[in-house]
């Protein structure tokens, strides 16, 4: 293994994991042995459990769940569980064997030689390799498994640092997605998730085929909010998988520099090899349930399935996965059905019925709704704009499909881009070094969904520098956002959003920037123009000299929205009595990731949708052609600097 490190046999960090792993993860170098032996303890009073682990595996798991003894006893549990539980992913695992040859030969996945920029370690798979007609989904599963298990031992930049995947799609077909039942991807989901210490950091989809979309909705069903955040699908636009992953690290194949897939895979291969004799001695450890404390655990328990699988016959096991096969096919129908000839997401269950109920969505009128937008804006000959159906949906929801108040905001969306270039031209994160220097500071993001299932987000104002960063930047990225969120987030559009405003960081220099024209700006821009449903705002920490600024917004937002608004100061408690702890970072007093770990996420997909604000930069209106009288800046904002009957009470 390693040199005895605080009487632990483990591997020696670098300076940059280790920083990195008392920062994030909460190791202390000084409780660590204790920490370690804690766990060993805990293992020896599970009766149930078979297997031992080295200080190295032991310590891997805690820093996998940041050094939380309760977290790292739930994940060994559910790691030792799942291996008796599901055979067919970790029982005869052999690289040495006939299958798990052919399949290391299909170079399907492995580890790029460098990390990137964050020191992440970055993956390839790439999906539908196999031959379905020869070899099983389960046995490329049970690769992948046994692949984790030797990262998880062997690789601590993986496990400090988090990885970085990139999923190539290209190859798969239906007759692998066949093989992928609701049972089978709720196990390797659960298996994934709770069963192993990896911390993926962000998943990229590209070479997706036609029928990806549906299926990866579905698949997200079955996966935690945390993760669907952090994935991404870029198609075939290789430029935008490069914003996320540099294109250097990136095999030949894929327009890197890293080398040819051949030579990488075989490396990895090689090591794989090596590690051969642990999984044949792995064989031994599981659980016995029967010797479990409290309640056993069964399938059921586990996998939401009904029965154990372990015990079907043959002939059932085929029987049951044909039934849940046709099942997975009648979804992805009703999904199709659902969403008709139109270019949407199609939302899940949970998200349509409430859509439905609440906002008035009918989906056999869907389509024609989206069509009597899509024809009277052709007829606007102000408008220059041509969007897509996502967007158009996205503006209906907002608007409770009312197509009167859809085609109002429409007209007030396109107008101010053309009215308040400010905040919506010139919007290329390439080209613009202040705006990227402001999307970098992350001091806007998404932190997770609320117990009503809205979207909570976490704005931190006073990041930037006022002597530095122009408050405009600051609005244009906040309204860039925005347009994320509307192109890309059904829950924010659906069920809307819950913001909490961290005012603690603000200064003078950031309120004096705050002219009475450019909040009536960004009031108008984002009541009348966006199809946002704020449902909420908190505000915390804020200091006195704001307040003053507060009500100026205040005095120009409508009263529904004022009446959304509560002020916490510094009482934190007060705040997770509407907003729950278990979403906000830990440096909020949260138990969710850090403020790195959220703001890294959504930079990298902001920079991925960059090209949607390149190409929307044509988008606006000409007033000149305005059917009727024309609008003006004093039309939609009033007269700029003139608020003489303005009071501040």
């Amino acid at each position: 293994m390693g040199k005895k490190i605080d009487d632990l046999d483990i591997r020696e960090l670098p300076p940059d994991l280790m920083e990195h792993a008392i920062k994030n993860l909460n190791e202390d170098p000084k409780r660590r042995a204790a920490d370690v032996q804690a766990i060993r303890d805990w293992l020896k009073k599970q009766p149930h459990i078979k297997g031992s682990l080295d200080d190295q595996t032991i310590v891997n798991f805690l820093r996998g769940c940041k050094f939380s003894l309760e977290r790292t006893k739930e994940k060994l549990d559910m790691y030792f569980t799942v291996k008796t539980a599901l055979p067919e992913f970790f029982h005869g695992r052999d690289f040495k064997s006939k299958t798990m040859q052919e399949i290391l030969d299909l170079a399907f996945f492995f580890p790029l030689p460098e990390p990137d920029e964050q020191g992440r370690r970055v993956f390839l798979l790439r999906g539908g390799m196999n031959d379905p007609n020869k070899i099983k989904m389960e046995d490329v599963f049970k690769a992948n498994f046994m692949m984790m298990d030797m990262i998880i031992r062997k690789d601590d930049r993986a496990i400090v640092k988090g990885s970085v995947y990139v999923m190539d799609m290209g190859s798969l077909s239906m007759g692998h997605v066949s093989q992928m039942t609701p049972s089978f991807v709720k196990k390797v989901s659960v298996c994934s998730e709770e069963g192993f210490p990896v911390r993926p950091q962000s998943q990229n989809f590209i070479n997706t085929p036609s029928f990806f979309t549906m299926i990866y909705n579905i698949f997200n069903t079955f996966a935690k909010e945390k993760i669907r955040q952090r994935n991404a699908v870029h198609g075939h636009n290789m430029e935008s998988l490069y914003k996320n992953v540099p294109q250097r690290l990136l095999p030949s194949e894929y327009g890197g520099t890293a080398g040819p897939i051949e030579k990488i895979n075989s490396d990895f291969v090689r090591e794989l090899l090596e590690f051969n004799d642990w999984y044949l001695e792995d064989a031994k450890s599981g659980v016995d349930e029967k010797k479990r404390p409290g309640k056993p655990k069964t399938s059921q328990d586990l996998f939401g399935l009904e029965g154990s699988f372990r015990q079907l016959t043959v002939l059932r096991r085929k029987r049951v996965r044909l039934v849940h096969f046709l099942s997975f096919i009648r979804v992805l129908k009703a999904m199709a059905d659902d969403v008709g000839n139109l270019k949407i997401r199609p939302l899940p269950p949970d998200l349509l019925e409430y859509a439905k109920k609440k906002l008035h969505e009918d989906p056999k009128r869907r389509a024609s709704d989206v069509q009597a937008i899509r024809e009277w804006l052709k007829k606007q000959a102000h408008i220059n704009a041509d969007p897509d159906d996502q967007l158009i949906i996205s503006f209906l929801r907002g608007c409770k499909f009312s197509l009167e108040k859809t085609k109002e905001k429409f007209d007030m969306y396109y107008t101010m881009k053309t009215m308040v270039p400010e905040f919506f031209k010139n919007r290329d994160l390439t080209k613009d070094a202040a705006l990227k220097e402001v999307l970098e500071l992350g001091y806007f993001y998404p932190c997770g969904i609320d117990d009503e299932g809205r979207r909570v987000y976490l704005f931190i104002g006073g990041k930037d520098d006022p002597s530095k960063n122009c408050v405009v930047h600051m609005l244009k990225m906040n309204f860039m956002v925005m347009d994320y969120f509307m192109m890309n987030d059904d829950v924010s559009v659906v069920k809307g959003v819950v913001i909490v405003n961290d005012m603690s960081a603000m200064k003078m220099g950031h309120a004096t920037q705050f002219l009475p024209s450019i909040i009536k700006k960004v009031s108008v821009c984002s009541e009348e123009g966006l199809p946002f449903r704020p449902q909420a705002m908190h505000m915390i920490k804020m200091p006195t000299f704001m307040e003053t600024l507060f009500k100026l917004f205040q005095s120009f937002n409508k009263e529904k929205m004022n009446k959304r608004i509560h002020v916490h100061g510094k009482d934190l408690e007060s705040l997770f009595k509407k907003v729950p702890k278990r979403v906000m970072p830990k440096e909020f007093g949260g138990d969710g990731p850090s403020d790195v770990e959220l703001a890294e996420d959504f930079i990298s997909k902001i920079y991925a949708f960059n090209d949607w604000y390149v190409a929307d930069e044509k988008s606006g209106v000409d007033e000149k052609k305005r059917v009727g009288k024309s609008r003006t800046k004093e039309d939609l904002f009033g007269m700029e600097g003139s608020f003489r009957q303005l009071t501040l009470d």
